[in-house]
C-alpha cells in the first residue's frame, strides 16, 4: 500500500489551533480507524516532543500545512501512515 492516506478528522476529536506566528508544517500523531470504507483520524493525546506514549499509540502523522490555522472535525487531511488498521494482527 501507499504510505499516505487522505482521512477525515474524527467528529469526536477536537479542533487543533496553531499559533499564527509559527508558520511551520505540523506533524500531529493520530490513530486511524476505518469505518464504512473510509478512514478517520483522531489525535493520540498531548503532542509534546517528550511524550512518547502518544507516538507509541500513533498509526500515522497528520500533515498540517503551514498556511492552516486550525482544523475542523470532518475535514480531510493527508496522513503519513505508520501502521495500517487492516494489517494489524490481534
Amino acid at each position: 500500500m501507499d504510505g499516505y492516506a487522505l482521512v477525515a478528522i474524527d467528529t469526536m476529536g477536537t479542533s487543533r489551533e496553531t499559533p499564527k506566528s509559527l508558520q511551520i508544517i505540523y506533524f500531529l500523531r493520530v490513530t486511524v480507524e476505518r469505518k464504512k470504507g473510509e478512514y478517520f483520524a483522531r489525535l493520540t493525546g498531548e503532542q509534546g516532543s517528550g511524550i512518547l506514549s502518544s507516538m507509541v499509540k500513533a498509526d500515522g502523522l497528520a500533515i498540517i500545512p503551514e498556511e492552516r490555522k486550525h482544523l475542523e472535525a470532518g475535514e480531510r487531511v493527508k496522513v503519513m501512515m505508520l501502521d495500517w488498521p487492516e494489517e494489524r494482527t490481534r
